[in-house]
């Protein structure tokens, strides 16, 4: 089972915390309290004038949560000197409107025709849009990119590289990048430093996303299956997302080039390095037991559908199961419910070390009540 950190930072008031009303935040000193989820990284503000978990931190248990505080304002600094004004200069003509100049291409299809060099594996793309390539036995990066033309030949794919230096002639590639299914990735027969391409995955959930006036603005590392598989284990991988790649969005189907690190922190992960938008697809839940969401690590990561009962409640934070399995409100707000309740909950399987199988239910149908005490 592998270690993840899931951890909202600095949006958090916009995440959680809402419908309370008469909420004293900040306090009477302009600070705002919050609780920090040992187990999952996640931040809820509470205000200290409540009674119960929306005025103090769990304590005890797997909801167990540390308190935090900050102010809303800093301390006024001092006003500094006045500059000196400049004379205003005059008015210049207004110039002619240029002509519009032609659309460039888009993605990594801009990318076309350039490859590395013999002997070299490609890793990822610079954000000027060139190659960055390593020496097939290196394990540290090559700063010098390369856009050497290829020797004129046979080309059985028709990708515009020759056979004799594309690493996989019987696959259509513009960067020659060989392509991967997702069980390939998840049991480890892909090796770190080689890229990948994934052909067709669809988005699944975006992690602790940014949302501003109801609108995605920052999208943050996100989870895909592959939609030439059937759902199941190991159809879902976790994929962090590099600066220099414009935000994807949940639904949308990608032709997703991959990489995982040869060093450095994050290195036990795959990292997105580049795609090209196919369209739009759906996403295929795996329906499963909760015994085999306990037992069965392949399923890390994995979208699925589960049966559960609910029999304790941290409110919209999360909720304790009789089967062993803890449900997060990362992704989504929960609802309000009583014990014990019945739940057909969607969403993504973590395997979070020490607290056991999490589920993060996503999209608006991620928690269906079936049957309720109340």
């Amino acid at each position: 089972m592998r270690t993840k950190w899931i951890v909202t930072v600095g949006i958090a008031s916009l995440l959680v915390g809402t419908g309370v009303t008469d909420a004293a935040v900040p306090d009477a000193q302009g600070r705002i309290s919050a609780c920090v989820n040992d187990a999952t990284g996640v931040v809820r503000i509470i205000d200290a004038a409540k009674s119960g978990s929306l005025g103090k931190c769990i304590n005890t248990g797997l909801l167990r949560e540390t308190a935090v505080s900050w102010s809303q304002a800093g301390p006024r600094g001092d006003a500094g000197a006045p500059g000196p004004t400049g004379a205003q200069g005059a008015q210049g003509a207004q110039g002619a409107q240029g002509a519009p100049g032609p659309s460039g291409p888009s993605g990594v299809e801009s990318l076309a025709g350039k490859q590395c060099s013999n002997g070299q594996v490609l890793v990822g793309f610079t954000t000027a849009g060139e190659l960055l390539c390593v020496d097939q036995a290196s394990t540290t990066a090559d700063t010098t990119t390369t856009t050497t033309a290829a020797a004129p030949g046979p080309d059985a794919d028709g990708d515009g590289l020759p056979d004799a230096s594309d690493p996989c002639p019987a696959f259509a590639d513009p960067l020659g990048v060989c392509p991967a299914t997702m069980s390939d990735i998840r049991h480890g027969v892909v090796p770190a430093g080689l890229a990948v391409v994934l052909p067709d995955v669809v988005v699944v959930a975006i992690d602790t996303p940014t949302v501003v006036d109801g609108k995605l603005v920052e999208g943050h590392n996100f989870w895909v299956q592959d939609n030439a598989a059937p759902p199941g284990p190991t159809n879902g991988l976790y994929v962090v997302q590099e600066p220099q790649i414009p935000f994807v969005y949940v639904g949308q189907s990608l032709r997703l080039y991959v990489s995982r690190p040869t060093f450095g922190p994050g290195s036990e992960n795959f990292h997105a390095i580049g795609f090209t938008l196919l369209g739009a697809a759906s996403v295929r839940p795996y329906d499963v037991s909760a015994s085999a969401i306990v037992n069965d690590p392949l399923l890390d990561d994995t979208p699925v559908r589960v049966d559960l009962t609910v029999v304790g409640t941290g409110g919209i934070y999360g909720w304790e199961t009789s089967e062993g399995v803890h449900v997060d409100g990362a992704l989504i707000q929960l609802p309000h419910i009583v014990t014990p309740t019945t739940v057909t909950v969607t969403g993504i399987v973590q395997e979070i070390a020490g607290t056991g199988p999490v589920l993060l239910p996503f999209g608006p149908a991620g928690v269906v009540i079936t049957s309720s005490a109340g």
